[in-house]
């Protein structure tokens, strides 16, 4: 199933894993072209965005991610720490905190609290 948002997240972890930034993009992307409100599909193309050193795309991208599930943990903690990375420690703090509101025991989130 070429359209199976959940399989292209996971090709697009395994070609990151691999080394293989170009294709992971364009897997991660394919995924949110398939349903573009998907917070899981834009979760997974922020988190990429940010392990690639592209902190202001993935704030752009986690944002849209938490506005369709404003309770998505990993992303507001990814949000965290891209604010975090570029020295904007508020936001950084505000998205730490709002992480633990929707899991107490994210250990990112946690961490940068820790960090701040």
């Amino acid at each position: 199933d070429p359209d199976n948002q959940e399989a292209l997240g996971n090709l697009g972890f395994m070609h990151a894993g691999a080394g293989l930034q170009d294709s992971a993009e364009v897997y991660f992307t394919r995924a949110v072209s398939i349903d573009s409100s998907d917070a899981v599909a834009l979760g997974n193309l922020g988190a990429f965005y940010l392990n690639t050193g592209q902190q202001e795309r993935s704030i752009e991208v986690l944002n849209e991610a938490v506005t369709f599930d404003p309770m998505f943990a990993d992303a507001l903690a990814n949000l965290s720490l891209a604010y975090f990375q570029l020295g904007d420690l508020e936001n950084s703090r505000q998205f730490a905190e709002q992480a633990l509101e929707a899991r107490s025991d994210h250990p990112l989130a946690r961490q940068i609290l820790e960090a701040l």
